[in-house]
């Protein structure tokens, strides 16, 4: 249990030095008050999950607070969470990275190199979907919570990571309608950016394919964001019903002068969540 806890402890302590605006450089949007914002939440609950994880982990017994099922639920919500945002920390990164080289080339057009931009748009296309998997992962989980548990706050949250999703899609789908194509017509983001670039540069030259481009990543970067704050809000929320759960049953055992034995989870617990609507801290 204690080896769980120092990894859930480690991957979060990871992702918010990944925030930190010390880790990147002055021109960074890591700076920014809101990627400030991201690092105290998840901060935030490493501190909250991990102390109520440490205060079940070593209380022992039976009974009392969420129960040993739940509780693993919780935990490996927030451990999933924290995964996902490492993950969408890095995109990110690379993403910026790749704006960067975009601008580059769009300063010095004779530095354009074919198969840089290649490279450049299958890896970006590589980041679409990877970031529209874990959208979509995270509506599945959550829209699941929602029909079993008749939870709308579960709901809210499943439709928020879906309409993250639709709208990265969606404003790819509608630059490749202006150049004559459709998103379905191909079989991968990567490929439909590449179907974008060609267009865009036969019809208004090699700049104007750049430009067009440099706004998908920029989009693509912004629709990142959004996800690793949601996520974020989501493991507070779990955090927060954690505590209050464990709050109430302290209160009643000290009414009843009654220890606070609350069980030790098992942490081989299954990632499909089958627990309760309160494992993901909405009611």
């Amino acid at each position: 249990m204690k080896k769980y806890l120092l990894n859930l402890a480690s991957q979060i302590c990871w992702t918010a030095h990944s925030l930190s605006p010390l880790s990147r450089s002055s021109r960074s949007i890591r700076q920014s008050p809101k990627k400030k914002n991201w690092a105290c939440k998840i901060l935030g609950v490493f501190s909250l999950g991990l102390t109520l994880a440490c205060n079940a982990a070593f209380a022992g017994g039976g009974g009392g607070f969420a129960g040993a099922t739940e509780f693993t639920q919780i935990a490996n919500n927030l451990e999933l969470g924290s995964s996902y945002i490492q993950q969408l920390t890095a995109y990110s990164m690379q993403i910026q990275q790749y704006n960067s080289q975009l601008q580059n080339m769009m300063l010095n057009p004779a530095s354009i190199n074919p198969q840089n931009v290649n490279n450049l748009i299958q890896r970006t296309g590589q980041i679409m979907g990877a970031t529209n998997s874990i959208g979509a992962s995270q509506a599945t989980v959550t829209q699941n919570f929602a029909n079993t548990y008749q939870s709308p706050q579960a709901a809210s949250f499943a439709a928020q990571y879906q309409n993250i999703n639709q709208t990265t899609t969606s404003t790819l789908g509608a630059a490749l309608a202006s150049a004559g194509s459709h998103r379905d017509a191909q079989a991968s983001d990567a490929q439909n950016l590449q179907t974008l670039y060609d267009a865009s540069q036969n019809s208004q030259g090699e700049l104007a394919a750049l430009q067009t481009l440099s706004q998908i990543v920029n989009h693509l970067d912004q629709q990142i964001m959004k996800m690793i704050d949601l996520i974020s809000t989501q493991n507070i929320a779990s955090s927060t019903y954690m505590a209050s759960q464990q709050s109430a049953t302290q209160a009643v055992n000290a009414a009843l002068g009654t220890p606070d034995t609350t069980p030790v989870p098992s942490m081989s617990g299954t990632m499909n969540y089958p627990g309760t609507n309160s494992a993901l801290g909405l009611h």
